[in-house]
């Protein structure tokens, strides 16, 4: 009977430690990973790299003095747009922005509106469309800051 409750012991204290040491890991503070929204991603610097029509090569880019066209997007939903003209005067635009999966809308401060599918948006990346006239544009955003 003694060699009994000496096993039975051992067995319970065994199996004790096993479960307290797998459950340990279990109920360990679990590190969540910040979450990083849509305006997380957007807000920042986008430089102009590529602008196709009807998936062809856009010879109609204006890059002035090694310079195109930038968006800045704020955290408080305001932008603005630098651009240049045929005769490679700087200009700027401001206004509010709208952003949802999968869509961007610039409301700019003279009252017109630019409405933009968004195709592709990570880090690094922004890549909007909009049809003009029947003619799939497609421009691409670089992140620079």
């Amino acid at each position: 009977m003694k060699n009994t409750r000496i096993i039975f012991y051992s067995t319970l204290l065994v199996t004790s430690l096993f479960i307290s040491s797998c459950s340990s890991d279990d109920f360990q503070e679990q590190r969540t990973e910040p979450t990083t929204t849509l305006l997380d991603l957007l807000k920042g610097t986008w430089e102009e790299s590529n602008v196709t029509h009807d998936g062809v090569d856009s010879e109609t880019q204006i890059i002035c003095n090694n310079e195109r066209e930038q968006y800045i997007f704020n955290e408080d939903n305001s932008f603005t747009e630098r651009y240049f003209d045929d005769f490679c005067n700087e200009d700027f635009d401001n206004g509010q922005f709208i952003l949802s999966e999968s869509s961007l809308t610039l409301n700019f401060d003279d009252s017109s509106t630019d409405i933009y599918q968004i195709e592709e948006l990570s880090e690094t990346i922004l890549k909007i469309s909009f049809d003009d006239g029947g003619v799939l544009v497609e421009e691409t955003y670089v992140k620079i800051d």
